[in-house]
């Protein structure tokens, strides 16, 4: 276990100052120049299917035009942070010194470190929260396995070792069925918000504002030189119109594009997780497996008609997706790294991989399917979570999340997005596509967490979509054929 040092307090009139003046580090791929017009498209628009008037602003074909950095202009929201943070109403605490222990496959969140695109963002909305309360924080960097072992040697002693866990979704069941995670709505001052850790009227895991993680966000990204002008561009504007960008584009652009010898359609993943293809087009698709809110049973209760335009997405992908089998296969994100194939869907974390290759990429929200309004993308089950846990202090606890939630927000994303821009982004439209994915709705679902717990889960949703992937049933036969089992076994569990 490696043990932290304390987060440090600073003045509040320094704080909000920071919060207001956030400094990026610079390096990476220098400065790109924005380029924004909202007058009238001169283009035809035919290439994605949609009218050019669609398109908000007009999408400049790709540039890397140095440009001083006063000049860059990013958009700024930090203020409704620091506006509800000075709204929490006023707690007086017995203690102020709280532990969190963070897992080492996730993200540092609460106390980050250099390298992370969000590390002067998070360091001072740590801070400002601190501050709003009184509160020291206090980080434990400890592998997950190990946590979970100290923390079961403290419940049954009754001695203290944590109040909060920062843990990845993947471990959540591992967690829960020790016992040592308890309901967010005990503590005081927090509303524990409704979501995918909602299990009727408790919520075991907080997915909200304070674990907010970009890099685990996926996005759609792809080989300008491959696709050519035309097709880059005319992605590109699919993606900013006001429709979005679809299946449809990314197939029939993959379907024009003459490839070179061995090279591949679309990759995704690592070798071990080339399957999450199929996570993606649901999250595309807006299809919620299991509908779980306070008060209710969690239930596989999906719209049909979202789950058959997946299933068709899926088996279309399918054909063109290089899926690695055996040790010897070349790794997915290498191949795309290495200009070996047209798309790739992958987390945001990616851009670090590909920035200073040869490849010259672009950045592409997910493509939906037609059944949504607005861009989704996906939290992967990497993803961050956090847990209250049965020794820590529950007032202390409910402040101090309570104040990391309103100190977070939308302004991490913008944060993230210039860092992103200076450091990693090879052209202008990469820029606005990624704020798009940013502001885009989070498709996370209950069974990330919980399939560890009712054991029928997995195969009832995501496994029955990488299945379908791989050459198995029709994502709609396999969820329709196992929902029945499935409900039963959530009831018993969280009925």
């Amino acid at each position: 276990m490696n043990k932290k040092g304390k987060f440090p307090l600073r003045s509040a009139a320094a704080l909000l100052a920071a919060l207001l003046t956030v400094t990026l580090a610079l390096g990476g791929c220098g400065f790109i120049e924005i380029t924004y017009d909202h007058g009238s498209d001169t283009g035809t628009g035919e290439d994605s299917g949609t009218a050019a008037t669609d398109a908000p602003w007009t999408v400049p074909a790709p540039t890397t035009t140095a440009i001083p950095p006063d000049k860059v202009s990013y958009p700024d929201r930090r203020a409704e942070a620091e506006a509800k943070l000075e709204a929490l109403p006023d707690v007086e605490l017995s203690v102020s010194d709280l532990i969190i222990a963070n897992a080492t496959s996730t993200a540092a969140l609460i106390e980050p470190e250099e390298g992370d695109l969000l590390n002067a963002a998070r360091s001072l909305r740590t801070e400002a929260a601190c501050e709003r309360y009184g509160i020291s924080m206090t980080v434990l960097s400890v592998e997950e396995s190990a946590m979970l072992g100290e923390f079961t040697a403290a419940e049954k002693s009754g001695t203290y070792y944590a109040d909060f866990a920062v843990i990845p979704a993947y471990a959540a069941a591992l967690f829960y069925n020790s016992g040592i995670v308890l309901n967010l709505g005990q503590l005081p001052v927090f509303e524990a918000p409704e979501g995918a850790g909602t299990v009727g009227m408790s919520c075991y895991f907080y997915c909200g504002s304070a674990v907010y993680d970009p890099d685990s966000l996926w996005a759609l990204y792809f080989n300008r030189t491959l696709a050519g002008a035309e097709i880059s561009e005319s992605l590109y504007r699919a993606a900013l119109s006001e429709a979005g960008l679809a299946w449809g584009d990314v197939l029939t652009a993959a379907a024009s594009v003459t490839l070179p010898e061995g090279a591949y359609a679309a990759v995704s993943g690592t070798r071990s997780s080339a399957t999450f293809a199929a996570d993606a087009v649901c999250a595309g698709a807006d299809v919620e497996f299991v509908s779980n809110g306070a008060g209710t049973v969690p239930t596989v209760n999906f719209d049909e008609q979202k789950l058959a335009e997946a299933g068709d997405v899926i088996s279309r992908l399918a054909a063109l997706l290089y899926l690695p089998a055996g040790e010897d296969a070349a790794d997915p994100e290498a191949v795309f790294a290495d200009g070996g194939a047209l798309v790739r869907l992958g987390p945001l974390s990616d851009m670090r991989t590909f920035y200073d290759k040869k490849t010259e990429w672009g950045l592409l929200p997910l493509p939906h399917t037609g059944s949504v309004s607005e861009n989704v993308t996906l939290g992967s089950e990497s993803r961050p979570v956090m847990f209250f846990s049965g020794n820590g202090r529950p007032e202390l606890c409910g402040a101090a999340i309570t104040a990391l939630d309103a100190a977070s927000g939308a302004w991490l994303g913008d944060a993230y997005a210039a860092a992103a821009f200076e450091n990693y982004l090879r052209d202008n439209n990469s820029y606005l596509t990624l704020h798009a994915i940013l502001d885009g709705s989070v498709k996370f679902d209950f069974s990330y967490l919980y399939s560890g717990v009712a054991s029928r889960l997995a195969g009832t949703t995501y496994n029955a979509a990488r299945g379908q992937l791989t050459g198995g049933a029709s994502l709609s036969e396999a969820v329709s054929r196992a929902r029945v089992a499935a409900n039963r076994e959530l009831a018993r569990l969280f009925g």
